[in-house]
């Protein structure tokens, strides 16, 4: 593999831990940055570098798997403990946006389970910003109309560590706008009190504690 590359927006392309190319301006014309694999530019944020580039290769992805009926998305959950999994994500044209999948290495018991915004683990899961929250929201439960897009409630590990996560929900779409690809999903230390448990921290994070666990949601191979 070259250790620089430069691409037009239109052709970005992206492998998760390794940033391949920065562009300021627009178009094939634009000044390239070209850079070491690995390194960041000093004109941009790390957060804004990684979402520009990715979401310029994933929502042209996503579109076009859309146009053949479904988009497909997974996320291998790691964490700084032995919390491990893997996540399925699928989007039937308009319908809602399916998540299945396992989290081994949690504590017996309920674990907040959320999108968070940013698909940045470079400092681990502390790295991945707040909630999903496009609408400016306070946060709430999954059934709640006043909630945050990346609210997903909690997920029950039983006696064996083991989550089986199987869920459905509208807000998380992998296509348009307000996609999901990209960004991470993170599973909490404690349970998600869905805005309701009088804490000073409920209506943010459901005071569902320390980040045990996170992936970012990457487009799946169509193979």
């Amino acid at each position: 593999m070259r250790d620089l590359e430069s691409v037009c927006w239109s052709e970005a392309r992206i492998e998760l831990r390794q940033w391949r190319v920065v562009e300021e301006g627009e178009g094939c014309g634009a000044k390239d940055h070209q850079l070491p694999l690995g390194s960041y530019p000093q004109t941009l944020g790390t957060f804004e570098i990684a979402n520009i580039i990715y979401f310029s290769y994933s929502i042209r992805e996503a579109e076009e798997a859309e146009d053949m009926g479904s988009v497909k998305a997974v996320a291998l959950i790691t964490g700084d403990s032995k919390v491990r999994g893997s996540l399925h994500f699928v989007q039937d044209a308009s319908g809602p946006t399916q998540v299945k999948g396992r989290i081994t290495g949690l504590s017996p018991g309920l674990h907040g389970f959320h999108i968070h915004a940013l698909g940045d683990t470079s400092n681990g899961c502390n790295s991945t910003g707040p909630h999903f929250n496009p609408l400016k929201k306070d946060h709430g439960a999954p059934s709640d109309k006043e909630r945050h897009a990346g609210d997903l409630g909690n997920v029950a590990a039983g006696p064996d560590g083991v989550a089986e996560v199987s869920l459905k929900d509208w807000q998380i779409p992998l296509s348009g706008p307000h996609s999901i690809l990209g960004r991470a999903v993170v599973v909490h230390a404690d349970p998600d009190d869905l805005g309701k448990g009088g804490h000073e921290l409920s209506k943010t994070t459901g005071n569902a504690g320390a980040r045990v666990g996170c992936g970012i949601i990457g487009l799946k191979s169509s193979v």
